[in-house]
């Protein structure tokens, strides 16, 4: 008898530690301003008026909605930056803060992308989705990054396709407390 109390106490102890550690850490929104100072300290960028130029980012909003688009909402505000690979043009760095001005607009954007990858046949590294927040991890591999974030208004989708660019990409993410 004392054999089988000591085998369910270990049993249920393990299923405790194990349900703790597989809860995802609610990750908390970024302020614009905070993502800015990380575009200037982590990748030199400054801002400026085209964001496609290389070190730039730059903030913009849009006042229409368009109703064959369904990715495109009325009065967003945007943060964009990026960084491209001169050798290759390819993404060294990308990243998209993308404020709703209602909280149904972001989760509907995000639960668009969301049903496509971390619900649909695509492999995925890492998702949650819980209320207000989320967030998957569409790649995470030494040289190439994507992911989407999101939460209550606000949509943060950031993506690499270079290794140290994958590297600074984390590195300001793990600043902000992001799984990636």
């Amino acid at each position: 008898m004392k054999t089988m109390k000591k085998a369910v106490t270990a049993v249920l102890v393990g299923a405790m530690l194990l349900s703790v550690t597989s809860c995802a850490k609610k990750i908390q929104k970024i302020d614009e301003d905070d993502l800015m100072d990380a575009f200037e300290d982590v990748f030199d960028w400054e801002e400026g008026y085209d964001y496609r130029e290389s070190k730039d980012y730059e903030v913009w909003g849009t006042n229409f909605d368009d109703v064959e688009d369904p990715y495109i909402y009325d009065d967003c505000y945007y943060l964009q930056g990026a960084e491209f690979n001169e050798e290759d043009y390819m993404t060294y760095a990308y990243f998209a803060y993308i404020e709703f001005e209602d909280a149904k607009d972001a989760d509907e954007y995000f639960e668009n992308y969301y049903n496509v990858w971390a619900k649909g046949e695509k492999d995925v590294e890492q998702a949650y989705h819980k209320g207000s927040w989320g967030y998957y991890i569409e790649a995470n591999e030494k040289d190439c990054f994507n992911a989407k974030y999101y939460i209550e208004d606000t949509v943060l989708e950031v993506s690499s396709y270079d290794e140290d660019g994958v590297k600074q990409v984390k590195e300001l993410l793990k600043s902000f407390g992001y799984p990636c």
